[in-house]
């Protein structure tokens, strides 16, 4: 505008200085993917980084609350901030670079058939089973001691089992 006198356009301070914890956040980050941080140890202390890169204490805690936000370190109390181990959910997915095989008929026979091989084999023992084999359980001194009862201790000993106090 004709009059307007503008004089050296400058950005306000503190919108200049507003995103210098990003780019210190970014450069922590990068020192963690590069390895130079390792996974579970102790990041230099927010006085540390003030004294070394002259930003405020607010800027570097301002920079490990956003690489805490992100996930990549954590805030221990009364501790730190430390590297987190990395997770699956930071491990990028895999680029496939051939084209998926048309899709085939699966047959399930032979896994079935193996299946019941594998039971039937009397070798094998079946570890994944939830049942007791009914020839390994006391069935007959258990059933002499329940005929040995008398009612009342009978109608006990159920009480007892029912209320999950006895197992």
């Amino acid at each position: 505008m004709p009059g307007d006198k503008r004089r050296n356009e400058r950005p306000h301070p503190a919108s200049r200085d507003a995103f210098r914890y990003r780019k210190l956040a970014g450069e922590i980050e990068r020192r963690i993917l590069d390895r130079i941080y390792q996974p579970g140890e102790k990041l230099p202390s927010i006085r540390r980084l003030h004294q070394q890169t002259n930003l405020s204490i607010s800027t570097v805690y301002q920079a490990y609350v956003e690489l805490e936000n992100t996930g990549i370190v954590e805030a221990r109390p009364k501790s730190g901030y430390y590297v987190r181990p990395v997770s699956l959910q930071q491990l990028e997915a895999p680029v496939f670079s051939k084209k998926p095989s048309a899709p085939q008929r699966v047959s399930l026979a032979p896994a079935i058939n193996s299946v019941v091989e594998a039971i039937s084999n009397p070798r094998l023992v079946p570890l994944g089973n939830t049942a007791m084999d009914p020839d390994l359980l006391p069935v007959k001194p258990l059933a002499r001691i329940l005929k040995s009862l008398n009612h009342s201790e009978m109608r006990t000993l159920l009480t007892l089992f029912a209320l999950g106090r006895l197992s």
